[in-house]
Parts: C-alpha cells; structure tokens; sequence
C-alpha cells in the first residue's frame, strides 16, 4: 500500500512492553525439627532425660478403683476388713440383681451345662445368656470349662453359697 505521496506507510510503533521489576526471593522456610523453636514452643528435651512428674489430681476426682468413704489408714485394721467384706458383699449381690442371672444360679445348682441347654431352660436368646454368664463369671460365681467347642459353666464355692441364699430368700418370700 502506498500513500498519496507514494511513499510506504510507516508501521505504527509496537506498544513499549514494561520492564519486569525483579521481585525479591522469600526467605526459605524452616525444615520440621530446625535449630529455631517457635516463639512460645516448649522446648525440647535431650533423649533420655526423666519425664516430669505427674499432674497433681483435682480436688474432689478421686483415684482410680478408689471407693469414696474408704477408710483412712488411721482406722482400725478389724473396721477395714469388715469393710472391705461388705464392698464384696455387695459387689455379689449385685450380681444377683437380676432375675435371670438367679435363675441361671438354680438352673446351674443342678450340674455343669452349657449355653444352649440353660438358653433352652431359660427361653431367653443365646447373647442375653451369654452376656449374663460372662458377668457372673467376672464376679467369679460360675466357671467356664471348655468342652470340645462348647463351653459348660458350673458353679464356683461362692457361686453354691449364693445359689443357698437365693433358695432362702425364695423360701421367704413365698
């Protein structure tokens, strides 16, 4: 293309592109485990070195397997035991707290049985008998004796003694 003078176009003037202005480079960041602590971290300790003691326990949580209103060490050693006597006079009663698991005691008064035959005594289901079973075995009342794949449960020497006072209470009441 030619202008009226005859004379090529100039080309127009390409837009200056602006210079980059150099930015600069972060700092590099920590590796986990640096010589630098953050601000307000524990510091750490050498290997090897004793842990702290523990925490002291609030007032009014008391210790694990304690019982509240246990005797102190001062009290006569006869007051302790008898206590003592009484917790596990309890603990067992509770234990027969539930009419089935008294009547799982008369059922097993007769000779070892296993699940299905008491299941089949009791017309319960095998896992509420089961479960029923397993704590009175924790209480150590009845025994498990491993018979092929079944297990046959009897009564302890404790569990007889308590079977005898459920058949006196059973007296009594009726």
């Amino acid at each position: 293309m030619t202008t009226e003078n005859g004379s090529s176009p100039t080309p127009a003037a390409a837009p200056e592109k602006p210079t980059p202005v150099p930015r600069p480079t972060p700092a590099p960041k920590p590796k986990p485990g640096g010589s630098k602590p953050k601000p307000g971290a524990k510091p750490m300790k050498p290997a090897g070195a004793p842990k702290p003691a523990a925490a002291p326990r609030k007032a009014g949580r008391p210790k694990p397997g304690s019982a509240p209103g246990k005797p102190k060490a001062s009290a006569g050693a006869g007051k302790v035991d008898a206590d003592r006597k009484l917790r596990q006079a309890s603990l067992w009663l509770r234990h027969l707290a539930d009419p089935t698991r008294c009547a799982i005691l008369r059922i097993l008064g007769t000779g070892p049985q296993d699940v299905g035959s008491i299941v089949a005594q009791l017309g319960g289901t095998q896992p509420a008998i089961s479960h029923h079973l397993a704590l009175l075995r924790h209480g150590e009342i009845v025994e498990p004796t491993r018979d092929g794949k079944f297990n046959r449960y009897a009564l302890t020497p404790r569990g007889m003694q308590l079977r005898e006072v459920i058949e006196k209470m059973a007296a009594v009441a009726s």
